[in-house]
């Protein structure tokens, strides 16, 4: 009784020595390699679905515009914005930027990755749509902050001015 639980401990040791000095199987790192970028990619899509709320929220309490500058935050630096300072609809707007930083910059990993480990030419291609993607995306947002700041600016003081006669 004793060998049948010697065996699978000597056959998992066995395992982790070959994998160590690297006279290991193919496949095996194949599928380890697989089962990570796997696992990474859902990762992705969770935190692509979490911005996509982030900016529902954003859009729903109307606070597209609380941070008035981009990149930076009031002038910091966006990552470097004091905690104590979100309150609000910034609490709303600069949290959306975070987690667009965060998701732009785990597609460039992932795009990386994927041209490193992948030897089908359509899925590379794939990740540089996707990159590609998020940085028009990213681009697209710091050209609308300014310009819609400047509308609303335009349209708030067209209110207050009195009718022409």
């Amino acid at each position: 009784m004793s060998a049948i639980f010697v065996a699978p401990r000597l056959s998992s040791v066995s395992f982790w020595v070959a994998s160590l000095s690297g006279s290991h199987d193919p496949a095996v790192t194949d599928r380890w390699r697989n089962k990570w970028l796997n696992r990474f990619t859902w990762f992705i899509c969770v935190a692509a679905l979490f911005l996509i709320c982030s900016g529902g929220m954003v859009t729903s309490k109307n606070v597209g515009l609380a941070v008035p500058d981009w990149p930076t935050t009031f002038g910091y630096n966006m990552f470097l914005f004091p905690v104590s300072k979100w309150v609000g609809g910034i609490l709303f707007e600069h949290t959306h930027r975070l987690i667009a930083s965060a998701v732009g910059f785990l597609t460039i990993i992932l795009a990386i990755w994927l041209w490193s480990s992948e030897s089908r030419r359509w899925v590379r291609n794939l990740a540089l749509v996707a990159l590609a993607g998020v940085i028009l995306q990213g681009i697209l947002g710091g050209l609308v902050a300014p310009n819609c700041r400047g509308a609303k600016r335009q349209l708030t003081e067209k209110k207050h001015e009195p009718p022409d006669r």
